[in-house]
């Protein structure tokens, strides 16, 4: 339950993750930093989201 506690705080309303698609072989230094990655038999598939303290660190509007 905590998980889904600090999604629905921390992700919900936030910018969505994002996907990619690398060829088989393509180095894991030119892949996205702390990405999933799967791994199928011609290619690598990244998941990641953007990182979320640097969302925290704008100011929020003003009223």
């Amino acid at each position: 339950m905590a998980q889904v506690r600090v999604w629905d705080r921390d992700y919900r309303n936030g910018p969505s993750p994002d996907f990619a698609v690398w060829p088989l072989g393509t180095p894991e230094k030119d892949l996205p930093e702390n990405a999933m990655v799967i791994r199928k038999r011609h290619s690598l598939i990244t998941i990641s989201w953007p990182d979320i303290s640097a969302r925290r660190q704008v100011a929020p509007p003003t009223p």
